[in-house]
């Protein structure tokens, strides 16, 4: 994680709130000077920064595929950038869901237990109104549906699945947008959040 402070910025305090049940902590912390050239250092406005050329990109409190999404539910109230650094020779992104799985919940974003149940269902654009994942400048690359085709472009994703492959050539540092609502509830019952693999490409 990745916070923007000025040079004035005095403390950074982080407030926690528990159960009675014990909890225990282990944070690294690292302060990166504002003139520094390190590849650590995350353009502005990135709350996650990834610099390798491939990884795998997790939304807050995903855990594990599962075949029943209430064992863990993403954060609420979500509303940040993740990022890739920007790569001489890479003009594009690819994404994937990290397990290749149809039906297991690796990809759940929604408030809607009855109209996007069971997880073969997922929905591009417009139908993404409460939590949802943007992907600036995505192209569809496989025949996910009969409703979005190969070459279908939309940006945003919701629902209980994601595309088998979804390519951007958007400008570089590579961006994902994370948006989720207050509504993380126990009756909230399909919104285990993501975990998607990408890979950089110099194939436009």
């Amino acid at each position: 994680m990745y916070f923007d402070v000025s040079p004035g910025f005095t403390d950074v305090k982080l407030d926690i709130k528990t159960t009675t049940t014990n909890n225990r902590w282990q944070i690294s912390v690292t302060q990166i000077d504002c003139t520094s050239s390190s590849s650590l250092q995350a353009p502005s406005g990135c709350l996650q920064y990834y610099t390798g050329s491939t990884g795998t990109i997790k939304s807050f409190n995903y855990a594990q595929p599962t075949a029943t999404p209430t064992e863990n539910r993403q954060l609420s109230n979500q509303d940040y950038k993740v990022c890739i650094a920007a790569q001489s020779n890479a003009c594009s992104v690819t994404y994937k869901k990290s397990s290749k799985a149809p039906n297991d919940y690796s990809f759940s974003m929604t408030e809607d237990s009855i109209a996007f149940d069971p997880p073969g269902p997922g929905f591009v654009g417009a139908s993404c109104t409460t939590d949802y994942l943007t992907i600036p400048g995505a192209v569809i690359t496989d025949s996910w549906s009969v409703l979005d085709p190969p070459g279908s472009e939309g940006d945003t994703f919701c629902g209980l699945n994601f595309p088998e492959s979804v390519k951007s050539t958007s400008t570089q540092p590579f961006q994902l947008h994370v948006k989720t609502n207050s509504k993380e509830t126990t009756t909230d019952w399909f919104n285990a959040g993501f975990s998607l693999d990408y890979s950089l490409s110099a194939s436009c």
